[in-house]
């Protein structure tokens, strides 16, 4: 195996551009935060919370508002950090590679 020639590895260099990861796009934290509640049973009891409004049980409706709030919180929490710590070890992480180049390494 021979590898590719200078001249073909610079023109697909030009076409192609340099061969890096893109960074994985980042969705605001407010949009995460969100993202938590679509669980279904999250749905259910917030339009239980919003029936109860609807109904005239302001108390009940808040109640349950607050309990799913505090459910979800944690995990957004949970999973907003892991992601933090999988972006940190992403960058500690070094690939290397040897390539052919006009038949040398």
């Amino acid at each position: 195996m021979n590898g590719l020639t200078s001249a073909e590895a610079t023109e697909r260099l030009k076409q192609y551009g340099p061969n890096r990861l893109r960074p994985a796009l980042q969705r605001a934290v407010l949009l995460q935060f969100l993202a938590q509640f679509r669980n279904p049973l999250v749905l259910i009891l917030l339009v239980a919370s919003g029936i109860s409004a609807l109904t005239g049980d302001v108390t009940g409706a808040l109640i349950i508002g607050v309990i799913v709030v505090m459910s979800v919180t944690p995990d957004f929490v949970q999973a907003y950090r892991a992601g933090r710590a999988a972006e940190r070890l992403a960058l500690q992480v070094a690939v290397t590679a040897t390539v052919m180049r006009d038949g040398k390494a």
